[in-house]
Parts: C-alpha cells; structure tokens; sequence
C-alpha cells in the first residue's frame, strides 16, 4: 500500500525511467545516452563509460570518446564491442571513434517493438502504483465519498500519466521511423 502523499513522486520516477531507457534505444542519430549501460573495466573495477572519457556527439552518425587515461583506450573499445549496440568503434589515436550506421527499415521496425515493450512495462507499473493506493485508500478510515473523491483525484494523476507516456511513445516512434 502506497498512502497518496507517495504515489505523485513514484510515477514521476517511472516517467524517467522510461525516459532514460528509450534514450538508449538508438534513433539512427548518435547520442550520448546509449553508451550509459557500457561498462569498462578500469582499475580493478566495472566502471561507466563516461566515467574514464569525455564522450562527445561530432555530428549525427558520429560520437567520440576521448580517454583520459590512454592506457584505457582498449578496454573503452573492448567494451563499446562487447556491448553489441549495432555500432562501429575505431580508434584513432588518443581518440576512440563510435560511428553510427544507418538504421534499416528491419532495424526500425524491432526498435519500435522495442519501445513499446517500455511503454507498456511503464504503464504496469503505474497500474500497479494505482493499485497499491487505491488499497491505501479503502484501508484508511476515511468516510464513502471521501474514498471516491481521493480515488478520483488519484485517478486524474494516472491518466495524466498515462498521456505522457502515449506523446513519448508517439515521439520515440516518429523519430524511429524518420530516415
């Protein structure tokens, strides 16, 4: 049972979520948020890519990772590898260069399936956050219409909600199918 005063700032953290993993579903453009699930191994460690370079947007099929410590360069690019993102990795120099192919019509197409899987893991739990207030609600001593009116009110937040989360799938899926 989530009380109301909780419910607002879970469904606000599951519109970022969803956010944030169709930022890494890749749009045929490079940008900085699909390398955020790569991992380096760097001192003895599993560290984020971003941690060990500055990693930079050259143009709209290009990004570059520039190492600061020059020793790491082959681990960032055993690693870009490693994460099979549908991307070539090159290294010139002190610079570590992810360049972007363009995306097939095949590609496109599992991309939007993709991002509908996240939308719809989205909407459960906002359904499942509904759920657990609604059950906060009857538990309370609060008197019928009071629990109609707080249902009700809550109910306003969800299809909020739930309208964001139709205009990002809208979005996602135009930039998806943009060539």
């Amino acid at each position: 049972m989530i009380p109301l005063s909780e419910a607002s700032s879970r469904l606000s953290l599951a519109l970022e979520h969803l956010k944030a993993e169709l930022g890494k579903i890749r749009t045929g453009r490079a940008n900085p948020q699909i390398l955020e699930g790569v991992m380096v191994d760097a001192y003895g460690s599993k560290v984020p890519v971003n941690q060990v370079g500055t990693v930079s947007v050259v143009d709209a099929s290009l990004m570059t990772v520039n190492v600061w410590d020059k020793s790491l360069n082959g681990e960032v690019i055993k690693a870009l590898e490693a994460a099979d993102l549908g991307f070539g990795v090159s290294s010139e120099g002190d610079l570590v260069r992810v360049t972007f192919p363009p995306l097939s019509e095949e590609r496109r197409v599992e991309y939007v399936k993709l991002m509908k899987d996240r939308l719809e893991e989205t909407r459960i739990a906002v359904r499942v956050v509904r759920k657990d207030v609604l059950d906060w609600v009857d538990a309370q001593d609060f008197s019928e219409d009071e629990k109609k009116g707080k249902e009700k009110e809550f109910q306003s937040s969800v299809d909020k909600v739930n309208g964001e989360i139709e205009e990002i799938g809208k979005k996602k899926e135009q930039e998806l199918m943009t060539v």
